[in-house]
């Protein structure tokens, strides 16, 4: 198996995880939301801004429509787009807060 290194930039969110697979995620943001909502990230937030990441399990991408999509570890991958955001570079808790009280997603 090749393993490659993309910019986190690059690697885009599986908007039809089979996790969720009743929720409408039409957009990264909307998927990244989601995610904060319905998949504990704070935990694992917690565990890469402290621990740094630890790449024993890479995360697996496929190219869809010319994007990188990343099919397995989207948690993974959706902490570090927490971590790396910059308008939440002195709290990755302030992320989520901000993300559940500016728009909520219904549960089906």
């Amino acid at each position: 198996m090749d393993l490659k290194t993309f910019p986190l930039d690059e690697l885009m969110l599986d908007r039809r995880n089979p996790r969720l697979p009743d929720l409408d995620m039409p957009t990264q943001e909307s998927a990244l939301e989601t995610l904060a909502q319905h998949a504990d990230l704070s935990e694992l937030v917690d565990s890469i801004s402290n621990a740094g990441w630890i790449n024993f399990e890479p995360l697996i991408v496929v190219v869809e429509d010319g994007e990188n999509v990343v099919i397995e570890g989207n948690r993974r991958l959706a902490a570090l787009k927490i971590i790396a955001d910059p308008r939440f570079k002195n709290s990755q808790e302030s992320f989520l807060q901000h993300r559940f009280t500016r728009r909520r997603i219904p549960r089906p």
